[in-house]
């Protein structure tokens, strides 16, 4: 006859607490007997499941420590965006309150602007100023330049 073994002894030979043993039993992953008000379960049976627990329990512990990570990752990816959301909605009400500023200065200068250029009838009546006279004109850098602004000859170096 095979050995058996209390939840007790179980949990120590599948290197699980004594709560996990009862729950495979209520499962039905884990076959046992009572006798005398115990819990007895088969070596045998904890011998398939000692092999399919020692598979899965490092796997599932890794992926959880992965996902832990990761999850701490894209919670602080979140709080930065969240931060930058922020920012930018300060910036954009901000920007908005500076555009319409700058729109009421540019519709004052607009109509200060109209006021100030001439009527088209006073275009008409414009005052070009005369040349000044060639014997007045400085020698030297500033001849040339005057020369060239209105005489419009190539200036020689």
């Amino acid at each position: 006859m095979s050995e058996l073994l209390t939840i007790r002894e179980a949990s120590g030979f599948l290197g699980v607490s004594e709560k996990t043993v009862r729950r495979k039993i209520r499962s039905g992953h884990l076959l046992s007997s009572v006798q005398d008000g115990k819990y007895l379960i088969n070596k045998g049976n904890l011998e398939v499941v000692k092999n399919s627990v020692q598979d899965t329990r490092p796997v599932d512990s890794l992926v959880q420590a992965q996902l832990t990570v990761e999850l701490r990752a894209l919670k602080g990816i979140l709080n930065g965006l969240t931060e930058e959301n922020k920012r930018l909605q300060y910036e954009i009400k901000e920007t908005r309150l500076q555009n319409r500023d700058l729109t009421a200065i540019v519709h004052d200068l607009a109509a200060k602007m109209t006021k100030l250029l001439p009527a088209p009838e006073e275009e008409k009546a414009k005052i070009e100023l005369p040349e000044p006279a060639k014997e007045n004109r400085a020698e030297g850098f500033w001849g040339k330049i005057t020369a060239f602004l209105f005489d419009d000859k190539p200036v020689r170096a």
